[in-house]
């Protein structure tokens, strides 16, 4: 199961940067649906629950600055 926030802005500033958040069976990888996410045993493999979190943090970029020096 993939968690997905946008990036939040306040002022036409960003205060929080977009994150995924994907929950996957620690035994076998399996993906997840939120109805899964509830039960005590993994779908796929029949292993106790036990959840493996992969957090993607989307940073917002810095414009570009540079100076041209006339010839």
């Amino acid at each position: 199961m993939i968690e997905t926030q946008q990036a939040v802005k306040v002022d036409g500033k960003v205060v929080d940067c977009a994150t995924e958040i994907k929950k996957v069976c620690a035994a076998c990888g399996y993906d997840l649906t939120p109805e899964e996410i509830q039960a005590d045993t993994c779908a796929d493999c029949g292993a106790p629950l036990n959840l493996s979190q992969s957090i993607t943090i989307h940073a917002t970029s810095v414009p570009a600055f540079a100076i041209t020096f006339g010839q």
